[in-house]
């Protein structure tokens, strides 16, 4: 198995993190792309999500602490 390295997490196509774990090793802000989840969402998943159910939706998913 590959372990996620910071370069997957810099730059034009890095992965959007958010309330995430990460390894002790990687040095970024584990709520850096919170602001920017919804807009993914909504562009991956058009038929899913509506303008006005998506920002409860994600406002739900920031509630969720993982152990």
């Amino acid at each position: 198995m590959e372990e996620l390295i910071q370069d997957q997490l810099e730059g034009e196509d890095k992965l959007l993190i958010c309330n995430s774990s990460l390894l002790l090793g990687i040095k970024i802000d584990k709520d850096r792309d919170c602001n920017q989840i919804a807009d993914a969402l909504a562009k991956r998943f058009p038929e899913s999500f509506s303008p006005s159910n998506l920002e409860a939706y994600v406002n739900n998913l920031n509630l969720k602490t993982w152990d």
